[in-house]
Parts: C-alpha cells; sequence; structure tokens
C-alpha cells in the first residue's frame, strides 16, 4: 500500500532487492500493523469479538504478498539462515515462567482489552495501567484459552529477526558498515556468555514471559543503526526515512525512552532535505499515515488516563472528570531504579548505583566486553578517517547514555543501548588490516554464529527439552 501510493513510478521489487534492510525487518512491521489495528479496534469493540476477523484480513494481506515475492535466490539465503536459528531460539519456550511485572497488572490489562472495548479513566481503577502500551494489545490477541505460549513466541520472532539481520551481514560484504558492525555484534553476543557471576554483558536475552524489554531493545536497535549507516555513507532515501520513521514509533509505543534518538532523527531529517529534492511538506505527507496512528495512540493514552503521553506528569490533564492522577507512577519508577538526579553529587550516586548486585555484574561486564572489542577493532581492523558522521554517532550514543541515567538506569531496559554502543564502535572500522580468506572468514562467522545463538536459551531450557516427552 505504500509504495503503491508513494513510488507509482518504480517496481517495489528493485526497491527491496537494492533496500539494506526492508527485507530484513518484516515481522517488526508486521506486529506494528497488528498492534495499531487492533488499538483502533478497541475503541469500538472488545478484542476478543473482533480476533477472528481480524486474523483473516492478517492472512488475507499476507496472501496479496504471495504475488511480490522475493527473487529465489533471497529466499534461500534467508530461510538457510533463519530455520536453525528459529529452531536454537524456539527451545526457549521450554521451562518459561510469568514475569513478576506481567502477574501484577500487564496480564489484567491484557484481560481486560479482551472482554471490553476502550475504557475511560482505566487508570483509576488500577495505576498501573500507566505503563501499557502496543505489547499489550498485540499480546491479547495469541492467548491459547489461558496458555501464554505464543506470547512467548513473540520473543522468539523479534529475536530470530535481530540474529538473520547480523549473521547475514556478516557473511555478506556489500556494505562495509553492516558487515563490520554484525560481526562486533556477534563477538558481543558471545562474550555475554563470560564473566562476572557467570557472564550478562548487557547483550538481548530472553525474559520471563509477558515483559517487553527484548522487543523494545530490538526495535529501537533496528532504528539507530539505519540511522547511523545512512549518515555515515550519506545516503538519504525515502524508503529509509519513512522505515526508521515507522521503527521510532513502534519503540516509543514500547517504551517512552525512544525519545532519547530524537536529536540523530532531526539530523537525519534536515540531511535528508539538505542532500534530496525532499521538501518539509513531502516528509509530512510521506509520513502522515505515522502521524494519524500517533494521534491515535495519543488520544487512547488520553481516554484511559487524562494524559497525552503515559505517565509523563507534564501532559496529564485533572479537569476531566475520568482524570487519574498518575504522576507518582513516574516518580516511584526513578527512585525505584536509583536515577541520578541533576545537581546531586554524582560520586555517590555512582556508588549507590554499583552498588546493586544486578547493575555491578552486567555494567562490568559490558566493560570488559566493550573493551576486549575495542582491543580486537585495533588490531583487525584499519581506522576511518574522522568525519561528521562519526562525529554525530558518538553524540547520539553519548546522549542516550545520559538519558538512560536520568530515567530509568537498570540494566533491563538498556538491552538497546548497550548494541548501540557496540554498532558505535563499528563507525571507525574502515577495512581488515589482514587479506583473511573468505572461506576461512566464513567459517569463523558461521561458527561464531552457531555459538552465540545456541547459548542464548538458558541451560535449563535445554534440559527440559532432553527431559520432556
Amino acid at each position: 500500500i505504500y509504495f503503491h501510493f508513494f513510488n507509482k513510478n518504480y517496481l517495489f521489487s528493485n526497491f527491496e532487492k537494492n533496500n539494506l534492510f526492508l527485507k530484513y525487518i518484516y515481522p517488526i512491521i508486521s506486529l506494528f500493523f497488528i498492534g495499531n489495528l487492533s488499538i483502533f479496534f478497541n475503541f469500538f469493540l472488545p478484542l476478543k469479538t473482533v480476533r477472528t476477523y481480524f486474523f483473516i484480513l492478517v492472512f488475507l494481506l499476507i496472501f496479496i504478498n504471495i504475488f511480490t515475492l522475493p527473487t529465489r535466490e533471497f529466499f534461500f539465503n534467508y530461510f538457510k539462515i533463519m530455520f536453525p536459528v528459529n529452531l536454537l531460539l524456539a527451545v526457549s519456550t521450554y521451562g518459561q515462567n510469568v514475569h513478576y511485572d506481567a502477574t501484577v497488572y500487564k496480564l489484567q490489562y491484557q484481560s481486560w482489552l479482551q472482554e471490553s472495548k476502550i475504557v475511560f479513566g482505566h487508570t483509576n481503577f488500577r495505576d498501573l495501567f500507566g505503563y501499557t502500551g502496543i505489547m499489550e494489545y498485540i499480546s491479547s490477541l495469541v492467548w491459547l484459552n489461558n496458555n501464554l505460549v505464543v506470547v512467548h513466541i513473540l520473543s522468539v520472532v523479534m529475536f530470530t529477526t535481530f540474529y538473520v539481520f547480523i549473521i547475514a551481514n556478516s557473511l555478506d560484504k556489500k556494505n562495509q558498515f553492516l558487515h563490520y558492525s554484525s560481526i562486533l555484534l556477534l563477538i558481543f553476543s558471545f562474550l555475554d556468555n563470560f564473566g562476572i557471576g557467570g557472564g550478562a554483558n548487557g547483550f538481548l536475552k530472553f525474559q520471563m514471559t509477558g515483559t517487553y524489554d527484548l522487543m523494545f531493545g530490538i526495535v529501537f536497535f533496528f532504528a539507530n543503526i539505519i540511522l547511523i549507516q545512512n549518515i555515515i555513507e550519506k545516503s538519504y532515501s525515502s524508503t529509509n526515512y519513512f522505515l526508521i520513521s515507522l521503527l521510532l514509533l513502534f519503540s516509543f509505543q514500547i517504551r517512552i525512552f525512544a525519545v532519547a534518538s530524537i536529536g540523530l532523527y532531526l539530523f537525519y531529517s534536515y540531511k535528508l532535505i539538505q542532500n534530496t529534492t525532499f521538501k518539509i511538506r513531502h516528509i509530512f505527507i510521506l509520513n502522515s499515515a505515522l502521524y494519524l496512528i500517533f494521534i491515535i495512540y495519543t488520544l487512547r493514552n488520553f481516554i484511559i488516563s487524562g494524559c497525552l503521553l503515559l505517565p509523563v506528569s507534564f501532559t496529564c490533564f485533572d479537569t476531566f472528570e475520568w482524570s487519574s492522577e498518575i504522576s507518582s507512577l513516574a516518580t516511584r519508577g526513578l527512585s525505584y531504579y536509583n536515577v541520578y538526579r541533576p545537581g546531586s553529587n554524582i560520586f555517590i550516586w555512582m556508588n549507590e548505583w554499583i552498588s546493586v548486585p544486578k547493575n555491578n555484574q552486567i555494567f562490568l561486564n559490558f566493560i570488559f566486553s566493550f573493551s576486549i572489542i575495542v582491543v580486537f577493532s585495533a588490531i583487525f581492523f584499519k581506522k576511518k578517517k574522522r568525519s561528521t558522521g562519526i562525529i554525530v554517532s558518538v553524540f547520539n550514543i553519548f546522549f542516550i547514555w545520559i538519558i538512560f541515567f536520568l530515567s530509568g538506569p537498570t540494566p533491563r531496559f538498556g538491552m538497546g543501548i548497550f548494541l548501540i554502543s557496540i554498532v558505535t564502535i563499528a563507525v571507525f572500522v574502515d577495512d581488515f588490516k589482514i587479506n583473511f580468506t573468505n572461506k576461512h572468514l566464513q567459517l569463523f562467522i558461521l561458527t561464531l554464529s552457531f555459538l552465540a545463538v545456541a547459548a542464548t536459551p538458558r541451560l535449563y531450557s535445554y534440559i527440559e527439552v532432553v527431559d520432556s516427552n
């Protein structure tokens, strides 16, 4: 639909073939579409009522896609990576438990969505409903009676999408930046298994069912890597601009922290206008559907709480009958996660924050892994000359880290940030110092990929697979 309206003079297959990202992130686009369609339906009907018709519509759209299938070569290359990755990651289904947050309020909210259309002042019933977002709508559609296995499968799908992207780009030298950043991410994934407390360096990990930090981390990562790659290589296009806008909106709908990338996004918008025939009005036309989705999502927030952006207190209005007092939500979160408050003694705060065992373990392991990757890069890669793209990328990651420590510095919220930090190392990489043969490099990447993916599910999941009949 998008390409029909905005690129009538071009074949969709050509766009897909030449775009470095579009062909890999369809599962993310699908979840974005499903989630926002369910938000719209819930204004009028309970989701249980529309679920059957909803999936009929989805399968009809999938059927239409059959007429625009990619080339046979891409199909084969994609599925030969996807199938083994997905099979290994699906092992994580065994031994899954429900996350504490899900039992406290998320599953309650998902049950409400199934049984009722949107509720005015819903946060008066439970202020924690102010922390809900688009993933509650998607998850509520895939309950199998009271079995939440498919809610976990959503995480498997997203993790598979991520791994397929970095493995495919590690094996493909077509784009240098994506090639080197993907290799570094695979090394980072492998190093996740070593260190203090047995490992954990901030790399993506499966969580207990019903929490969506992994989802946010992956969507936020994709938005940033497209931004960085385009800025580094001065490659600006309407297709990527639309994808970036979609991914940032989706990540925002999962967690409001996505606003931390607004600076990089505005810089990209400026460069798009400066380096192409695009004007500001073209940007508004191109993203018009996304603006409408944002307005609908904001309206949803306003109806359930009286706030436009949950749970940001200055966007709340107490003049409406259904308005609820949820400003304490943000305050409680700031206190619970021990955020840095500007003006306080930074050294005292650092000592308190690092004294939390989980923070200590993961942050020190991250520094250890980051240092190893920097040394690895210095030994095996040539250094790129300083450019505007490098400076902007470094500024971006520093800004994201600052927002992280000011808003909710707990490791599970930072999974996307750890990934972007490793990607930022790759902006300095020009080429290998040593001429490795393709055969040896591929063998190294495939071995590293297998070890990284196989180590992603926890050991008890494998044990349960063996023990289960």
